[in-house]
């Protein structure tokens, strides 16, 4: 087989596999988009339970603090739900907790972006 004929194959089957991998979903993207889902089906309320604002509190501190580590444990603060930032493998702690008004959705931590609400939280993270 000449080499003109082998690159020309090899090029063809590049551009095949590359059509075929782009239409594949992104498994980190499809679970962003359930999350995302979930957390503007939640109605944000005084009685907001723990596992809601859990849910929130991990979808903010992925999209706004870091990919590595966790919220910590919530603390509730009556009208808020609280969480130290325990970031990097070790889980350092953060100085400023991640705090989430729980009956209007606004959640904040004092280096990051304040959200006024879940749904601004959400599209910020597209």
């Amino acid at each position: 087989m000449s080499s003109a004929r082998s690159a020309l194959l090899l090029s063809a089957a590049l551009v095949s596999f590359s059509m075929a991998t782009s239409c594949q979903e992104d498994p980190a993207r499809a679970g962003m988009l359930k999350d995302a889902k979930e957390i503007l089906a939640i109605r944000p309320s005084p009685a907001m339970p723990k596992a809601m604002a859990e849910k929130i509190m991990r979808f903010y501190f992925l999209h706004n603090i870091s990919g590595c580590g966790f919220p910590g444990e919530l603390v509730d603060e009556g009208e808020y739900w609280t969480a130290t930032p325990r970031v990097g493998i070790a889980g350092k702690a953060d100085k400023d907790p991640i705090r989430l008004h729980k009956g209007t959705g606004r959640i904040s931590w004092g280096q990051g972006p304040a959200f006024e609400s879940l749904k601004a939280m959400v599209k910020a993270a597209k």
